[in-house]
């Protein structure tokens, strides 16, 4: 084997050593959270799924209305928690929080939006049923 060969095989070995060897991790809290990007990633075709069904009947608002409260639910205990919520605000900052808040804000807003189509939609006939 010649010389430059020799190299690049001990090269390549010792960057594959170190790629492959495990690394430390320096979150605590966060690696455990969701990601900023999942929080929309989940929130947009939820959002679009609430407000298509609210749209087909306004009425549908209230069942529905389970789906974002329970996101809700779950940021106000993220939120207010004192040891994973103050220690998500010192590694995540305050950016992390208002993600948080402001996907949650569009499920309910596409929500309110689908049912204020479809009730602005329909005739004064269809609003409430007869008695």
């Amino acid at each position: 084997m010649r010389r430059d060969q020799v190299i690049r095989r001990w090269v390549f070995s010792a960057l594959f050593a170190v790629l492959a060897a495990p690394l430390s991790a320096s979150a605590e809290v966060s690696d455990k959270a969701a990601s900023i990007p999942m929080h929309w990633i989940v929130a947009a075709p939820l959002a679009a799924m609430l407000f298509l069904a609210a749209s087909i009947r306004w009425w549908l608002f209230v069942p529905l209305l389970v789906v974002p409260a329970f996101f809700l639910f779950g940021t106000l205990d993220l939120t207010l928690d004192p040891h994973v919520g103050s220690a998500l605000l010192q590694e995540q900052g305050w950016v992390y929080f208002l993600s948080l808040w402001a996907s949650d804000a569009l499920m309910l807003a596409a929500l309110a939006a689908g049912a204020w189509r479809d009730w602005t939609r329909r005739g004064s006939a269809d609003r409430w049923p007869a008695a």
